[in-house]
C-alpha cells in the first residue's frame, strides 16, 4: 500500500502548525509519508510575527516523515490558491492525497485509517472522500468503525482521489449551483435530508452569508462539497470515533469563526467546544468495518440533532426561497443586502 501524501496549508499560526505536525509524526506510517507544506506570505503586517515564527520552525527542519516538501511563497496566495499550488505539485506524483489546515490534531492511527480507507473505497463510485473527523453525534450503537453520510462533508483532515475530485470540481460553479437552486426536486430532497443544509444553501445563494459565494464566484469549500454530494448521490466515509480534533475555532483562521461555548445551552454546531473533543488514542488501526445495517435516514437524523436549526429560522429561510423563485435570485440577493435580523 502506497501512503498518500499529506498536504498542509499554513501562514502564521505556529502553535497550531506544530501541534498538527507533532500529532502526525506519532503515526507509524509517518516515516513512509511525504509531507507537503504550502507556506503562504503574509497579506498584512499583523500576520508578520506569527509568519516569522513559522518560518523559523520550518527552517529548522521537520523529521519523522519520508520527505518534507515546503512550497514557500514570496507573495500572498491566499488559502484557496495555496491549496491549488499544493494539488498541482502532488498530482505530478500521486493520484490521491490527504489534506488538512494547520489547526487540526490527529490520532496516532490517523494515517493508517486514512490510507486503508483510500485503498478500500477507491473503486466505489458512491464514495467521494474519506473523513478523519466525526461530528459529536450519538453513534455508539453502530457496530462497525465507519459509516457513510451523504449530506455533510467534513474538511477537518480528509482524503480524496484525483479522478473523483476532478469530477466534482466540474460542478463547482455558479451555473451548476443556480441550476440546483432552481430545481424544485433537488431543493425538496435537500430539505428532507437536512434542514440545516437546505438553510445553508438558501442563505448562501442569496448571499446572506458568505459561506457559499465570494463576489460572484462559488467557493470551493466543505458546504459546496456537501451540497454536491446530495445532488450526485455520493457520500463521505466517517470514522465512528473521531480521529481529528479541530483547534481552529479561536478566531485565528479564515474558515472557522470564534465560538463562545455556553455551558447552560444545548450543545450543537453553534455551541460546541471543538478543542475539547475526544479523539481515538489507539496506536494501531486494523481494518475498515462498515455497519451495512445503518441507513442514511438514521445518519441524517443523528446529524440533524447536532446541526439543529431553530424553527423560526427555518420558516424564514423557506419564505425567502419561495420569494426568490417569484422575483428572481438576483433581485432577492439585492433585497437581502443590509438585512441583519433574518436569522
Amino acid at each position: 500500500m502506497q501512503c498518500a501524501p499529506v498536504l498542509i496549508v499554513t501562514l502564521n499560526r505556529y502553535e497550531h502548525l506544530k501541534r498538527c505536525i507533532d500529532s502526525l509524526r506519532k503515526n507509524k506510517l509517518a516515516c513512509y509519508t511525504d509531507l507537503y507544506i504550502g507556506f503562504d506570505y503574509p497579506p498584512d503586517q499583523k500576520y508578520e510575527k506569527g509568519y516569522h515564527q513559522v518560518k523559523k520552525y520550518l527552517g529548522g527542519g521537520i523529521d519523522g516523515f519520508h520527505d518534507v516538501i515546503i512550497m514557500e511563497h514570496s507573495s500572498n496566495r491566499g488559502v484557496y490558491r495555496n491549496v491549488l499550488d499544493l494539488r498541482a505539485a502532488v498530482y505530478k506524483k500521486y493520484d490521491r492525497y490527504i489534506i488538512t489546515e494547520d489547526d487540526n490534531e490527529f490520532s496516532p492511527n490517523y494515517l493508517e485509517y486514512m490510507n486503508k480507507g483510500l485503498e478500500k473505497y477507491e473503486k466505489d463510485d458512491d464514495v467521494l472522500a474519506i473523513s478523519g473527523y466525526c461530528y459529536p453525534i450519538e453513534s455508539s450503537s453502530f457496530k462497525g468503525n465507519v459509516f457513510k453520510c451523504g449530506t455533510y462533508f467534513a474538511a477537518y483532515g480528509y482524503g480524496i482521489w484525483k479522478q473523483k475530485e476532478e469530477e466534482m470540481r466540474k460542478c463547482l460553479n455558479m451555473s451548476f449551483f443556480c441550476g440546483l437552486y432552481r430545481n424544485s426536486a433537488y431543493m425538496k430532497d435537500l430539505a428532507c435530508q437536512s434542514r440545516n443544509q437546505y438553510a445553508n444553501m438558501v442563505k448562501g445563494m442569496l448571499k446572506y452569508t458568505s459561506d457559499l459565494i465570494s463576489g460572484n464566484e462559488l467557493r470551493e469549500v466543505d458546504l459546496a462539497y456537501g451540497l454536491y454530494m446530495v445532488a450526485s448521490g455520493k457520500k463521505m466515509v466517517y470514522p465512528v470515533i473521531s480521529k481529528a480534533r479541530n483547534w481552529g475555532y479561536d478566531g485565528t483562521g479564515v474558515n472557522c469563526g470564534e465560538i463562545n461555548f455556553k455551558q447552560q445551552k444545548t450543545v450543537n454546531h453553534r455551541n460546541f467546544l471543538f478543542e475539547k473533543q475526544s479523539i481515538d488514542q489507539d496506536k494501531d488501526f486494523s481494518e475498515i468495518v462498515e455497519d451495512l445495517m445503518v441507513t442514511q435516514d438514521q445518519v441524517n437524523e443523528l446529524m440533524d440533532v447536532y446541526f439543529s436549526i431553530p424553527k423560526k429560522e427555518y420558516i424564514k429561510v423557506k419564505i425567502a426561497y419561495f420569494f426568490s423563485r417569484i422575483i428572481g435570485l438576483n433581485n432577492t440577493q439585492k433585497l437581502m443586502v443590509g438585512i441583519k435580523n433574518f436569522v
